[in-house]
């Protein structure tokens, strides 16, 4: 029996039929929701803007739930996306600062910070002087300006 030689590029992600990841998400067990924002995320960054737009439709499914929210946001602003950034200032704004929301909101802005585009830095200095947003982010955005060396995040 002869063995068929594995094509590389025939297990590319981005070929992946959105089927498959879709089936996954119906099963909504929580420690596959990480990997499967990763897997989409992928996806969409090898050009599948289907693949995109179920993610942005998994945020919105997950909007309340802060803990799922959490892991989608780390598992997607490794791609630096530009459609990701503003969704994540987007979001800093959405939700509001209350002790159930304070971890997703750090979150966020740890994540904004480090994503460190021209883009996000632009978003934070919009951010920086916002009202909506509370007191003690918008100080903390201030202090990335005057001593961005500084981890203020941990």
């Amino acid at each position: 029996m002869k063995i068929k030689q594995i094509d590389l590029e025939t297990l590319s992600v981005a070929k992946l039929p959105l089927g498959c990841v879709s089936k996954m998400i119906e099963n909504d067990i929580d420690s596959d929701f990480r990997s499967i924002c990763y897997t989409l995320m992928t996806m969409a960054n090898s050009g599948r803007n289907d693949a995109l737009t179920l993610l942005f439709g998994i945020a919105y499914r997950n909007r309340n739930n802060y803990a799922r929210m959490n892991n989608f946001v780390e598992a997607v602003s490794a791609f630096r996306h530009p459609e990701i950034i503003e969704f994540i200032a987007n979001e800093m704004m959405r939700v509001p600062s209350l002790p159930a929301t304070r971890t997703y909101l750090r979150t966020l802005l740890k994540e904004l910070l480090r994503i460190n585009s021209d883009q996000s830095i632009h978003l934070l200095e919009e951010l920086q002087n916002d009202k909506r947003l509370g007191v003690r982010f918008r100080t903390r955005i201030k202090q990335y300006f005057e001593e961005p060396t500084n981890d203020y995040w941990d």
